[in-house]
């Protein structure tokens, strides 16, 4: 079965890799786009981003 998957929150991280450990074909990954943040406004990755690295 292929899926795309739409996630951003730390918590989708898990249910991604539990797709992709049971087989799924993860052909995308749509998240909201990285933002800058804090005082410096450096860009921020989301949890999905980093989990892939």
């Amino acid at each position: 079965m292929k899926i795309i998957f739409l996630g951003t929150p730390e918590f989708a991280v898990n249910s991604l890799q539990i797709l992709v450990e049971n087989g799924y074909d993860i052909v995308g990954v749509i998240t909201a786009p990285d933002k800058p943040s804090g005082r410096g406004q450096k860009l921020t990755y989301h949890f999905l981003f980093e989990a892939r690295n």
